[in-house]
């Protein structure tokens, strides 16, 4: 054995003798470095995994909160420009009525089969009486029935117990706007042969001493000519503004005429 060793060395030389077991260390030591590297770099990967998640999960709840501050900026804009066209309809009537008048949240309602009336924040201590004229959109939407010192109950012009002196402002045919309890009106007391059309718009006639003259109150819905044994037409009025949705209302607290 040794001599076939001493003529392997000498026909191969010792680096070729020696390389194998070279070989065999070198891949001795390639395994153990992969066997030991292997789950070190599996567990910084997953640690950089983990850190990457917590970012992410970090940057969603921003933006979660980012979303919902937006959210709410734009309800608050577009809250904010509705009560401005509200608020200019009621400057619209304040300059175009000589009369003071008191502008009041809407603060409660009984909107229900045959009563429609209101509750506001003004009273007595701000100058409101019983029968002054409440307007709200474009007019005249009931009168007050019961101030207290701080809040009034408003009666509307939908209640079964309202009747508003009115006319037709195309044709000056009089009658008297009755409340129907269902949100809308009738006006009353009109001749069959009178003029009247749907469109036409209603307004205050002054003749009731309640109500100042010219004032808006609704637009005819529909006409009803009836039986020839009827002395009068079924006239169905919408009130001008839209009861269910009042915010603002403004007082009337000097009565009036807009019309000289």
């Amino acid at each position: 054995m040794a001599l076939s060793l001493v003529a392997f060395i000498s026909k191969v030389g010792l680096w070729g003798a020696l390389l194998p077991l070279a070989n065999l260390s070198g891949d001795l030591s390639g395994r153990l470095q992969s066997t030991v590297s292997t789950p070190l770099f599996s567990m910084r990967h997953m640690g950089d995994v983990w850190t990457e998640w917590l970012e992410l999960k970090e940057e969603n709840r921003r933006l979660r909160e980012e979303t919902v501050r937006l959210k709410q900026e734009l309800t608050a804009y577009r809250e904010a420009t509705i009560a401005n066209e509200r608020y200019k309809k009621l400057l619209a009537i304040k300059e175009g009525s000589p009369a003071q008048l008191v502008v009041a949240n809407v603060v409660g309602a009984d909107l229900t089969a045959w009563v429609w009336s209101i509750s506001i924040d003004k009273g007595v201590q701000d100058g409101i009486a019983p029968d002054m004229p409440v307007m709200a959109g474009e007019g005249i939407i009931g009168r007050v029935i019961e101030p207290s010192m701080g809040y009034s109950k408003v009666l509307l012009l939908t209640d079964t117990k309202s009747a508003i002196a009115a006319l037709v402002q195309r044709t000056r045919v009089q009658g008297i706007l009755k409340g129907l309890g269902d949100g809308t009106c009738r006006l009353a007391y009109v001749e069959k042969s009178a003029d009247v059309a749907e469109g036409d718009e209603i307004i205050t006639s002054g003749m009731d001493k309640l109500f100042p003259k010219g004032f808006l109150l609704g637009r005819v819905r529909s006409v009803n000519k009836g039986q020839e044994t009827e002395l009068f037409q079924e006239i169905i009025v919408t009130p001008v503004a839209d009861l269910k949705r009042m915010e603002e209302v403004a007082i009337q607290v000097q009565q009036r005429s807009i019309l000289k």
